[in-house]
């Protein structure tokens, strides 16, 4: 049937709702209907021209493909793939954009750099897809994959990948010649290798075939390393981890041989400015260390340094810092393990040793060991006496937070328990037994700063929820401190600094003077006493008749202080201040304040 001829048969005003409804015989309402049919399929063929028409009236359509694609470009650094989140809700991130028009699709098909971010996210497929389309440009390539293999599709692109961050569950495959790691890499500036699993892993001897001249970072995780090989000179960022888990897998490599290679290649690196060894220290268990006063024969120097960070045992800390030659300016962060009280009589004296790089004198120390991180115990050291520009010198924070915003510590020396804390639940505070290891690293840790060089300190932070502080304790660690001004301590500690301020040891509180065994601090022009959960309202009068005693005997005997700080406490705490008449000895500030 010609329907075109039939259409022209039929009078135009069948088409309208009234005459479709009027047709009444079967063959006019077939030959109707099919008319309409193609009618209504000719409008859908009409609608994409019709649409495209429509979106080239809009103003965004009449930007130069050269904008549209920078505006691309800058939506990829606002709205990023959304890495691992592979749920059917995944977010599409800028690829969104690609689906609005088909010329915004072209614009950005063409524009090769919005395609340089490569992830295994979405897939394999899409991965492969990214890898074409970004044509010849550099690579950012992110990867998160249970399996190495899946990542050998990479082989090719090595040679042009900047950054490369991989993080695997089984390394198996990588280790070859044809994995994308024994490649030459000469655009690669940062590396991120991390492997989950605490399987066997060497890393390919051959590192990127020893040839990334533009290496900047290396992290490594969880990968044993061939330090003979690892000649990457232009090196600014090292990282060498072994996850706790994993702690085992990285003993068969820290032999005397391992030592000798991994300081070598120290030696080979000028440009390194910031070095990580997390349990990946060269071992010297069962040796001596050096004894305080001497010098290694050959130092390694690290000139370039400026943070160094180390976690391990103690001796294998000790005999490591001793053969380095740092500058004064490097950040030194240090985390051990020891419950041997013996390991840290040969560590303790060292220290002054261990510090002889720096060129300035310690003026502030914070001693962190919050109740719940029993375990761990921590010494925070500065040159400078305010740790928080244009902040407080004592700003009232938790023991979570008491170091948010703060410059970085010149020596930081954490000290934590070989022992798990599920095991020790009943060792929390006061009740710390002294045969337990928990109390034995700590102890050990604040003996420490008997041997610290502290002679210049300014600034005495002391936030302790672990231990129990007795005048004789204050007295053997800081009795000898001439320059202290300004003094924090928690409620526990803080008592056994009232007495030491008043009393000689060993007599009772009845009898309380200033004596010759006495802290004098002469300088002294604060005292801050930090609430804590060591902080029972029960013992608070007791502490302020104690702690006015003290003052009144000191105000006797040394300069006056110019105010006591109560951070944490009550208002109501002012009834017992009068009560004891503590105010009328010194200005007094409950609240937030800081010196």
């Amino acid at each position: 049937m010609d329907n075109t001829r039939d259409r022209e048969a039929i009078s135009e005003d069948v088409f309208s709702a009234e005459g479709v409804a009027s047709v009444k015989s079967g063959d006019d309402i077939e030959r109707t209907s099919q008319i309409l049919d193609e009618e209504v399929n000719k409008l859908r063929d009409q609608m994409p021209s019709l649409r495209i028409q429509n979106h080239l009236l809009c103003p965004v359509d009449r930007v130069p493909p050269e904008l549209l694609a920078r505006i691309f470009v800058e939506l990829v650094s606002v709205q990023p793939l959304a890495y691992r989140d592979c749920s059917p809700g995944l977010k599409l991130g800028w690829i969104v954009v690609t689906h609005v028009s088909r010329r915004w699709r072209e614009i950005a098909l063409q524009h090769t750099v919005l395609w340089a971010n490569v992830t295994l996210a979405l897939g394999s497929e899409w991965m492969d897809e990214m890898l074409v389309r970004s044509k010849s440009v550099d690579l950012n390539v992110q990867i998160e994959a249970g399996l190495a293999c899946k990542v050998s599709s990479l082989q090719p692109h090595i040679a042009r990948t900047v950054h490369l961050r991989l993080q695997t569950e089984f390394a198996t495959g990588l280790q070859y010649r044809d994995s994308p790691i024994s490649q030459p890499a000469a655009m690669l500036e940062t590396c991120h290798l991390s492997v989950t699993n605490c399987d066997h892993f060497d890393l390919p001897v051959n590192l990127f075939a020893s040839n990334a001249p533009r290496l900047r970072v290396l992290s490594l995780k969880t990968c044993a390393i061939s330090w003979t090989r690892l000649g990457f000179s232009s090196l600014v960022d090292l990282s060498v981890v072994y996850p706790l888990e994993c702690e085992w897998l990285s003993q068969r490599n820290r032999t005397a041989a391992y030592r000798s290679k991994l300081l070598q290649t120290l030696s080979r690196l000028p440009s390194l400015e910031h070095l990580t060894l997390i349990r990946s220290l060269p071992s010297q268990s069962g040796t001596i260390l050096p004894t305080s006063g001497s010098r290694p024969d050959a130092a390694v120097p690290l000139l370039s340094l400026k943070s160094l960070s180390v976690d391990g045992d103690v001796t294998d800390i000790g005999a490591f810092l001793f053969i380095l030659q740092l500058p004064p300016t490097c950040k030194l962060k240090v985390r051990c393990g020891s419950n041997s009280s013996s390991e840290m009589r040969q560590f303790s004296p060292l220290l002054p040793d261990l510090l002889r790089f720096l060129d300035k004198p310690f003026l502030r120390l914070d001693i962190r060991a919050p109740v719940q991180s029993i375990g761990n115990y921590q010494l925070v050291l500065w040159t400078s006496t305010n740790s928080w520009a244009d902040g407080p010198l004592l700003p009232a924070e938790s023991e979570y937070s008491w170091y948010a915003g703060a410059q970085v510590p010149d020596l930081q020396i954490m000290f934590h328990s070989t022992v798990d804390f599920e095991d020790n639940n009943d060792n929390l505070g006061d009740d710390l037994g002294e045969e337990s290891p928990n109390f034995r690293t700590a102890s050990n840790a604040r003996q420490l700063c008997a041997d610290l060089p502290l002679e210049s300190l300014q600034v005495l932070d002391v936030f302790d929820e672990l231990l129990v502080w007795k005048p004789e304790i204050w007295l053997s660690l800081f009795g000898g401190l001439k320059n202290l001004r300004h003094i924090r301590v928690n409620q526990g500690p803080g008592l056994s600094l009232a007495r030491s301020f008043s009393k000689t040891l060993g007599e009772s509180e009845s009898s309380i003077h200033w004596g010759p065994e006495s802290l004098s601090f002469p300088h002294l022009a604060t005292v801050t006493i930090m609430a804590g959960l060591d902080m029972w309202y029960s013992t608070t009068p007791n502490y302020l008749d104690v702690l006015a005693k003290a003052l009144r005997h000191r105000k006797d005997s040394a300069a006056p202080l110019e105010g006591l700080y109560l951070q944490g406490y009550a208002k109501s705490t002012q009834q017992l201040i009068s009560k004891y008449g503590i105010d009328k000895i010194l200005p007094v500030f409950i609240g937030e304040d800081s010196p």
